[in-house]
């Protein structure tokens, strides 16, 4: 019986999800596999366990700058030369145990939504002799060198010019990057009864409504984009999605009470962004790949604030090129832009418009049947 194993990181919510919708995806196959999914830093010494996410965080959160300027230089084809076997080394020897569960587990194929997996994978090949198929799925837009990996055997990419970037920049076989799509999970890839939800959650058939949303731990200047909208003097719905973030929530709690002059939905963590998705005509948040793909997926022009320098600018970036979606470097920005899309419908249609040529609502689909085909 084939055996397939999920595998991500918690360094952010976008790796996990990414893996839970290819599992999602394999379920609807209803095939007899023996399928596990793992978080591969529950199998990492403690120290790793804590700081691996805790820097990042850290990072992107406070240290804005310095990430940006990491994120490049790492990037850069002499140091990743140089860089390569020091992180396979770093990543092998803190990951003991997910060495040990590998071996016992003896997968035929292993997918990965996150760059660690793929060495310790190379070493458990080289070492052990292991027979397995190692797909590593890119979950931004842009290869950065961190997804490159001798222990992988296929990579599923977002577009062409993800794998323009394996392929051209770090040599990888043509024949071993495909193009599937950033998987996310199959509800955003179903129909939506627009006129339905709106009514559930109360809101107007004809009124313009925003989702303001960033990520699983409500990082950003979702607050200050808030304002920002409350001050334009046109009728809006603003569904604003905290996360875990629960002091932004109360913050909110409390503009809504007392200062709003918008119509403010204001939620915690949620499992239904999809429905969320499906009543908003305009996203305002981060440019992570996960909820920018859900964004596409469900035909949302999104509008970026101040993405964060590395892999949220380059997703940005892709997105604003094929007149998608908007891209705003000051808070200050956020009313005039949505006044102008308000006032100007055709905007957002040509946005609409160009979303369905960056759709793939197949991907975790796609991901799932190369996974059930493929040997070891």
């Amino acid at each position: 019986m084939k055996k397939i194993l999920i595998t991500y990181a918690t360094a952010g919510v976008g790796h996990k999800k990414a893996a839970l919708a290819i599992r999602d995806a394999l379920a609807q196959k209803k095939t007899d596999c023996v399928i596990e999914t793992i978080d591969v830093l529950d199998h990492t010494n403690a120290f790793f366990k804590y700081s691996y996410p805790t820097s990042y965080l850290l990072l992107i959160n406070k240290l804005i700058f310095l990430w940006g300027i990491l994120y490049y230089f790492f990037d850069n084809r002499f140091v990743h030369a140089i860089a390569y076997w020091p992180r396979c080394l770093s990543h092998i020897t803190n990951s003991i145990p997910l060495i040990r569960y590998v071996r016992d587990f003896k997968p035929d194929v292993v997918i990965s939504t996150h760059f660690l997996m793929p060495d310790v994978c190379w070493f458990l090949k080289k070492r052990y002799g292991m027979k397995m198929q190692v797909i590593n799925v890119v979950t931004d837009y842009r290869a950065h060198a961190f997804w490159v990996s001798g222990g992988v055997d296929t990579y599923m990419v977002a577009y062409d010019r993800t794998k323009r970037d394996l392929v051209e920049k770090w040599g990888i076989p043509d024949r071993a990057v495909m193009v599937t799509g950033i998987p996310v999970e199959p509800k955003f890839s179903m129909a939506h009864d627009r006129v339905y939800f709106r009514k559930r959650m109360d809101i107007p058939r004809d009124e313009f409504v925003i989702l303001l949303l960033s990520g699983g731990y409500g990082v950003g200047p979702l607050f200050e984009a808030l304002c920002a909208l409350n001050g334009i003097g046109v009728p809006l719905t603003v569904m604003v999605v905290c996360g875990h973030n629960e002091v932004l929530h109360a913050k909110i709690e409390a503009f809504k009470k007392q200062t709003a002059k918008i119509t403010v939905k204001n939620f915690g963590y949620v499992n239904t962004v999809d429905e969320l998705m499906a009543v908003a005509d305009l996203y305002i948040g981060k440019a992570g790949g996960i909820s920018t793909t859900e964004a596409v997926v469900m035909g949302l022009p999104p509008v970026f604030v101040r993405p964060i320098p590395g892999q949220e600018s380059r997703n940005a970036d892709l997105i604003r090129a094929g007149h998608a979606g908007v891209t705003i470097r000051k808070i200050a920005e956020i009313g005039p832009v949505v006044k102008d899309l308000c006032a100007h419908k055709e905007k957002m249609d040509v946005m609409r418009k160009n979303i369905e040529s960056l759709r793939k609502p197949k991907a975790s689909s796609d991901i799932a049947d190369y996974a059930l085909r493929v040997e070891a």
